[in-house]
């Protein structure tokens, strides 16, 4: 079980980084899908000069968000395979930390893929794939999200763990269903009177985390 925590630890540590560089990525910033076609059948020179730019830009932005996406669903993809390895070792207290990562990828990413920005056009496109719109009829990032958060609930009370990820992991599910997870405020250490946004993506050092487990090992009996 050692050699599994070790493991799973280092695995864990290259992961976290893998996933603060995931934070990173940016939406493109100036994206405009506005497209006036009315313009073009106006009469006015002026009005269709104005379309021809709107046109350029919104192929620009077209073109530059895709590259996003691509970019963003291509490392959220291999940051998950990732944190799948470090479940598949076994070992709860990791497994349960890497369910959580798992779990707040799939609710971040229309908030990390920028949806709120861009036209309905592209949202809809995207939303083929993602389920970000929405539609009962699609099972949503935000279905996959709770989903984790419920695996690393499960782990949490089969094996008795308590840490900064199934704070992550209830918090969660009380904000995406409070009917069936009440909220547990004093747990959090939070008022909800004056609690106005949710503490998203929480990174927990690598190296604390790193430290905590092997303080843990040296206090085991030999």
């Amino acid at each position: 079980m050692e050699v599994i925590d070790a493991v799973s630890i280092a695995l864990f540590h290259i992961a976290e980084a893998e996933y603060e560089d995931y934070l990173r990525l940016a939406t493109p910033h100036d994206l405009e899908f506005t497209s006036e076609e009315w313009k073009r059948h106006a009469g006015s020179k002026k009005l269709r000069r104005e379309l021809h730019e709107q046109e350029k830009l919104k192929c620009d932005s077209e073109k530059r968000f895709a590259q996003h996406y691509e970019a963003l669903e291509r490392r959220s993809r291999r940051l998950r395979e990732s944190y799948a390895e470090v479940q598949g070792l076994g070992h709860p207290r990791w497994a349960l930390a890497a369910t959580a990562r798992i779990g707040e990828i799939y609710l971040h990413w229309p908030e990390l893929l920028g949806l709120w920005n861009v036209g309905q056009v592209v949202k809809e496109e995207v939303g083929k794939y993602w389920g970000c719109e929405p539609n009962p009829m699609t099972y949503s990032s935000t279905d996959r999200a709770v989903e984790a958060f419920e695996i690393c609930a499960r782990l949490s009370q089969k094996h008795l763990i308590s840490s900064e990820f199934t704070n992550i992991c209830y918090r969660e599910l009380a904000l995406l269903d409070p009917d069936k997870y009440p909220p547990q405020y004093e747990v959090w250490n939070m008022n909800p009177a004056t609690r106005t946004t949710r503490t998203t993506m929480v990174s927990t050092g690598p190296v604390d985390l790193m430290l905590q487990s092997l303080v843990s090992a040296s206090k085991r009996p030999r």
